[in-house]
């Protein structure tokens, strides 16, 4: 049995669908390359400071009273859009959301400043601008702020009275930040600008290695000089050609401000590692949320043949076709990985984990255990299969059925149009039957979860009554089809057909299910399937058939490795906890060292190394998909959080949930980064108190 998948309209549509970064289609694994060009746009210098204010007759902040305790602060977040267009916009909203951080976010051109405090506490733990003075072209066309000069005022007063810090992510370089205007710079891809942080920003980014400056493109850039006023200080803690990208700045009546002067983007790199620094910052390192990165790959098909792509055959060519019992019996050469494969496999993993950064990594195996019986052309003297007993220690298991049967076209006859459901005994037989095999190979499966073949049966109510019936919690879906993409990120989808069963969101490779060597021209191309696909007469076309072709020129394969590995440190800056996909031909070392998926994944590790120094994990799918189910929890379970600086945190929910807590220290809590994370119960209608610095 040969595993072979099959292109659809429906999925094509997915691809050209993808605007943005490297977006994974499951297309057989294929994913939809498009150019990052997010649109940044240069600020308009208007007025916020107290001259505004007095032109108008409106009270300047007056300065500090005399030291007062610290007051209570809601654990939520302001964040203030000019316009709502800016990206810095869906940037921060992205990264609080992951996260787990409340916030409210208004339009301040449309919207009021809502009311910040009470008699009692202030309702903000502090605030986030997406531009620093919020400018906006008013009915005559004249840039003025959206904050009238009374909110910033109001703004102001409250940042002074509750010691509540405010961010601006995008500035113009003003006196409300401390800088001055030296000059400005349109980065490209082709023309980037380099990031340095120096040892005062460390202190604000600690997870940065700024050993290596980040690299800035895509995004409009002020470069400044500090320029404090009188009892004032201006610290620099980014720096681009020597001058100020960011700092942090001290008013004289003590109110605080973090101001970066470059855009940011939802799908710019370095607004995926500077979000979280500016965030912590803000809250001054305690808040509801947590983070940490992970890397979870699932090796699908392991003990099957693969059949390769072949450029010259059209049938061992992907083809679009809607029609699951498509076969175009054509005999393709396949390929099935050996013990050794599964050695060297075993010993690279080894040499990754000997870094402290990245000991916590570990591959899973989505296994079919027809592959491992005398059925499956096993015998007993399989190297594969005993090199799998041998290792099963050191990788992670989790079943991909039985045979690799499509669960919603099951055993069809070929290019007949007609598909059939697997049948509840049918289906129920393909995870028993594979759990079997695990057992008896002494495999440590992971009993809760299951890959299904091509993410098929997820619709089959068949299926899934059998998989839930035997104990499956978790499955996958696929990233590249909408209807799998949770709403907000980092959660799981609860099944519609069988509400006992949570779907975990999965991102889809370029490194295609067929393909096994570099080599152009030889048997299982990843180069020739790449630009077969979306090269100069690719199959797939920007915005669909007869549009443009995804890249001009036929790609090599360091430029799709590159590409590969900057998609997957993009998840990993997101502290995205999904899994993403291979197939067992990526694991055959082309060249007796190296194989497609090491290639990709020591590129991804190295670019993450250069720019992080935060420790990596790998995580087995049912403990994916139990976090995941946590944090789903806890986001709807109306939990609210109240934090006295210096006194503790009060916390409250509505319906019982774990609360990830960072920055103090419950009962078991873990540091990462440099910070205790906690993970703390509250029952529905309860308060617990945790002390905070």
């Amino acid at each position: 049995m040969h595993t072979r998948y099959r292109f659809t309209a429906a999925l094509l549509g997915a691809a050209l669908a993808a605007t943005a970064g490297t977006v994974a289609v499951d297309l057989g694994t294929v994913a939809a390359p498009t150019g990052q060009t997010q649109p940044s746009r240069p600020l308009q210098p208007v007025s916020t400071g107290p001259s505004l204010a007095l032109r108008v007759g409106i009270a300047a902040p007056t300065p500090a009273a005399a030291t007062t305790p610290a007051k209570p602060l809601d654990m939520k977040l302001l964040v203030i859009a000019a316009d709502g267009q800016e990206p810095a916009l869906p940037a921060i909203r992205e990264f609080l959301e992951t996260v787990g951080i409340p916030y409210d976010a208004i339009v301040a051109k449309t919207q009021p400043l809502p009311t910040l405090s009470n008699a009692t506490k202030g309702f903000y733990q502090g605030i986030v601008l997406t531009s620093g003075n919020l400018a906006v072209q008013d009915a005559a066309g004249n840039w003025v702020s959206a904050l009238s000069p009374a909110s910033w005022t109001a703004l102001d007063n409250y940042t002074r009275d509750y010691r509540v810090r405010t961010v601006a992510m995008y500035a113009f370089p003003e006196p409300r930040y401390g800088l001055t205007f030296i000059s400005s710079v349109s980065p490209s891809e082709t023309a980037p600008v380099w990031a340095s942080i120096p040892a005062a920003g460390q202190a604000v980014f600690p997870y940065v290695n700024a050993a290596n400056p980040l690299k800035v493109i895509w995004a409009f850039t002020y470069l400044s000089a500090p320029a404090p006023a009188a009892g004032e200080t201006t610290t620099p803690v980014v720096t681009i050609n020597g001058q100020t990208a960011g700092a942090l700045h001290t008013k004289a009546d003590g109110r605080e401000y973090l101001a970066l002067t470059f855009d940011q983007s939802p799908y710019l790199t370095h607004s995926l590692v500077l979000n979280y620094g500016l965030i912590n910052w803000v809250t001054r390192g305690v808040f509801l949320g947590s983070r940490q990165v992970y890397m979870s790959p699932q090796n699908d098909d392991l003990f099957l043949p693969n059949s390769l792509f072949v450029d010259n055959i059209p049938g061992c060519r992907p083809v679009i076709n809607a029609d699951l019992t498509y076969d175009p019996a054509t005999d393709c050469p396949s390929l099935r990985i050996t013990g050794a494969d599964l050695d060297k496999l075993a010993a690279w993993q080894n040499a990754i984990r000997s870094d402290p950064q990245t000991r916590n990594f570990r591959v899973t195996h989505a296994f079919n255990g027809f592959g491992a019986t005398a059925a499956g052309d096993s015998d007993a003297n399989d190297s594969l299969v005993l090199r799998a007993k041998a290792l099963r220690n050191d990788f992670f298991w989790v079943s991909h059925t039985f045979d690799h049967e499509n669960l919603d076209c099951y055993l069809p006859v070929p290019n007949s149009g007609i598909c059939r459901p697997a049948t509840y005994n049918e289906a129920r037989a393909e995870v028993v039957q594979n759990v079997s095999v695990a057992t008896t190979l002494g495999i440590p499966v992971d009993r809760q979860s299951m890959v299904t073949p091509a993410i098929s049966g997820l619709t089959n109510p068949n299926f899934m009554r059998a998989a839930a019936d035997n104990r499956i919690r978790y499955l996958v879906g696929d990233m590249s089809r909408p209807e799998h993409v949770p709403a907000i990120a980092n959660t799981l989808l609860r099944s519609s057909v069988d509400s006992r069963i949570y779907i975990i969101p999965r991102r889809a490779t370029n490194v295609f299910y067929n393909a096994t060597t570099p080599n152009a021209g030889a048997h299982g191309s990843e180069t020739d399937e790449y630009n077969y696909l979306f090269g100069p007469n690719g199959l797939f076309r920007i915005g669909g058939p007869g549009g443009a072709p995804f890249f001009e020129t036929n790609q090599t394969y360091a430029q799709i490795v590159d590409r590969e590995s900057d998609a997957l440190v993009s998840y990993m800056f997101r502290y995205e906890l999904y899994p993403s996909m291979y197939h067992q031909a990526n694991f055959f070392h082309y060249d007796n060292q190296h194989s497609l998926f090491t290639d990709v994944i020591e590129a991804a590790f190295a670019k993450f190394k250069k720019i992080s120094n935060l420790p990596v994990s790998s995580l087995a799918q049912t403990t994916i998909g139990s976090t995941l189910l946590d944090r789903m929890t806890y986001l709807g379970a109306g939990v609210r959080g109240t934090y006295t600086p210096g006194v503790g945190v009060t916390l409250t929910a509505q319906s019982t949930a774990y609360v990830p807590l960072t920055g103090v220290c419950s009962t078991g809590c873990a540091s990462y980064g440099g910070q205790n994370q906690s993970r703390v119960l509250v029952r529905a209608g309860t308060t617990v108190t945790v002390p905070a610095p």
